[in-house]
């Protein structure tokens, strides 16, 4: 009997010693796991992230159990590569890429933005003088590279105002490329975003807001592997991610002072009072994805001027695009800003 006794005494020792092991190591079956996703970013941080710096600083994506970690790569395309090989979970990349990836069969899918209206801003050399959409005519843009509906946001300006729409684009680069371009006189014109023209401040002519002129085209997506959209897991931290990021399109609003100084705590060498004034003109436009980010009007006239202009070769439908059901029950729960 005391045989028995001291074996028995043993086990529960020894199982006592597991049951604390596996707490130590947080294998505890009570304790669940936090969810994890990467995001691919296609440049360093700028004002499109701004709902989304928010969201981190504020702790409202800890507090949701989502850990989330950043990785920065240049370009779409390489950002949309680095999705479909698995290196990320959600990548923000421009529509333009985002359905022609569609229809090559990436199986890519759209579940938000943080921006959907494009921010860019019509500029003047101010050496000649270019201080109104009438000064375009004849004159030479300084355009993008590669696949973009940048090179016909120009055609579609003028065609508006009932005016020559043929453009001529000189390639140049990207933004900082570009507004250098027309400081020196070697362009006309181009279209940048808010932040690369403010910083340009009074080198140059502001002609006129893209977004005033073409409020529907859009800006940037948020995209996921279709096939994720599958995963129970995968689905939950979607819907953590896009409920952070609404709240965070929602705060830059009402806080615009905070939202500047969230962008500040990633660009520190920009001045915190460019920034501020920055944050106030996209508040103004606005740009911000406050209901999600995919209106079907943004998509829907996106894809038709994509298909108008030749960026796309055959049409594409919203339902090829987008996939509403993460966002629709968070706007149920939160309401519609």
């Amino acid at each position: 009997m005391n045989k028995l006794l001291r074996h028995s005494h043993r086990a529960l020792i020894l199982g006592a010693t597991i049951v604390a092991a596996a707490m130590i190591v947080g294998v505890a079956p009570a304790q669940a796991a936090a969810s994890k996703l990467k995001i691919i970013f296609p440049t360093p941080p700028t004002t499109y992230g701004i709902p989304y710096y928010i969201a981190t600083d504020k702790g409202w994506f800890k507090d949701m159990d989502l850990e989330l970690e950043d990785l920065h790569l240049i370009g779409d395309a390489n950002s949309l590569r680095a999705l479909v090989s698995g290196s990320g979970d959600v990548v923000l990349i421009g529509p333009s890429t985002t359905m022609l990836s569609i229809q090559g069969g990436s199986g890519v899918k759209v579940i938000g933005s943080w921006q959907p209206r494009v921010d860019y801003q019509l500029i003047g050399s101010q050496k000649k003088k270019i201080a109104k959409i009438e000064d375009l005519l004849g004159k030479k843009m300084a355009g993008g590279g590669g696949v973009s509906m940048l090179n016909h946001m120009t055609s579609m300006i003028l065609k508006k105002h009932g005016l020559n729409s043929k453009v001529e684009f000189v390639p140049v680069g990207g933004h900082s490329a570009r507004v250098a371009a027309v400081i020196a006189g070697k362009a006309d014109y181009s279209l940048v975003n808010t932040l690369t023209a403010s910083k340009a401040g009074e080198q140059i002519n502001w002609i006129t807001p893209v977004a005033k002129e073409l409020g529907g085209l859009g800006y940037v997506y948020l995209a996921v592997a279709g096939k994720d959209l599958d995963d129970p897991a995968k689905r939950e931290a979607f819907g953590k991610f896009m409920k952070g990021s609404i709240m965070g399109a929602r705060y830059a609003i009402e806080h615009p002072d905070e939202a500047a100084a969230a962008l500040h705590k990633r660009t520190p060498d920009i001045d915190l009072a460019l920034i501020k004034k920055v944050v106030a003109q996209l508040n103004a436009i606005p740009v911000w994805g406050i209901n999600g980010g995919i209106p079907n009007e943004v998509t829907d006239f996106t894809a038709e001027k994509y298909l108008e202009y030749g960026v796309l070769k055959k049409a594409i439908s919203r339902d090829q695009v987008l996939d509403t059901s993460i966002v629709e029950p968070i706007i149920k729960e939160l309401g519609t800003f």
